[in-house]
């Protein structure tokens, strides 16, 4: 037989939130997003991330006895993060947030990923610096996220430091996935590196 699935009901650019009825207490659900298989859950419900902005996909949940709930998921437009306006920073892939480890207040403290709660240091703010440039400002500190060392090549971890420099200026560039936050110095993408600060993993400069 078959059964409903709720609408999402909570929705990112990048991830939607969906629940359904259950097919008995013990059963065990398949989850295919447009016809692939993604997961198998015994919950009713799941959060799709990794998605792309602005995207419907039809989504199926199977389980045993002919149990299959039908919906379409929508993601949101990709909303570029306004100037002087505190956001989070959210992973496209992941659904985490870039967070200030324990919202420490010395230089060269590590920028992590962390699950997305928005406190003061998961939230930034994007300072402009001229030339269509910005400073990326730290709520919990006010200062500012910048390469290890000041240094913008490949493979550097992301920290706290000055705001000052030339060198630790960001631009924004829409992707297929959002925006990508971009170095002014050797194009370089903040993206999740495979380093590990205590249980998280760190924010590295990346080639694009």
């Amino acid at each position: 037989g078959c059964s409903g699935m709720s609408p999402p009901v909570i929705r990112t650019s990048t991830a939607v939130r969906l629940m359904w009825s259950a097919a008995k207490p013990d059963a065990r659900y398949q989850v295919l997003v447009d016809g692939a298989p993604i997961a198998t859950t015994a919950a009713t419900r799941a959060r799709l991330i990794g998605l792309r902005p602005g995207t419907s996909y039809q989504v199926v949940v199977r389980s045993a006895g002919g149990y299959a709930a039908r919906a379409s998921a929508q993601t949101a437009p990709a909303a570029r993060p306004a100037p002087n306006s505190w956001f989070v920073l959210e992973n496209s892939l992941t659904g985490g947030a870039a967070d200030l480890y324990a919202a420490r207040s010395a230089d060269g403290t590590a920028i992590v990923l962390a699950g997305n709660e928005g406190d003061a240091q998961q939230q930034w703010k994007l300072v402009p610096a001229g030339g269509n440039t910005f400073s990326l400002v730290s709520k919990a500190t006010g200062k500012c996220m910048v390469p290890l060392g000041g240094n913008p090549v490949a493979g550097a971890p992301l920290v706290q430091g000055d705001c000052a420099s030339d060198r630790q200026r960001w631009t924004l560039r829409q992707s297929d996935h959002g925006f990508t936050l971009r170095t002014t110095v050797g194009d370089l993408v903040a993206g999740i590196g495979a380093q590990r600060f205590g249980a998280h993993r760190l924010l590295v400069l990346q080639d694009a």
